[in-house]
């Protein structure tokens, strides 16, 4: 998030590694992100959760291809009018 090490997904994604963990910080994230090629293993997958349990809102889409192992907890996934359908694809 703003003032943290990496100001969205889209930005962190080539430099997560299988086993990490990715915590997001408090807001409202409704812009669009796009990564292909994120890919945990089997063995360690990549998570993605709330720092410190923060309340998270994630109106803009999250897209990830060609990607596997990730793992998404306690995220709020949220329609609006500039999207509305899937926003974790």
């Amino acid at each position: 998030g703003t003032g943290q090490q990496y100001e969205n997904i889209e930005a962190a994604c080539p430099f997560i590694k299988p086993g990490d963990t990715v915590f997001v910080h408090k807001g409202n994230y409704d812009k669009y992100q796009y990564y292909s090629g994120l890919k945990g293993t089997q063995m360690k997958n990549i998570y993605f959760r709330p720092f410190n349990d923060e309340e998270i809102e994630i109106g803009g889409g999250w897209q990830f291809t060609s990607s596997e192992y990730l793992r998404f907890e306690k995220l709020n996934f949220r329609g609006n009018s500039n999207y509305n359908g899937t926003l974790l694809h």
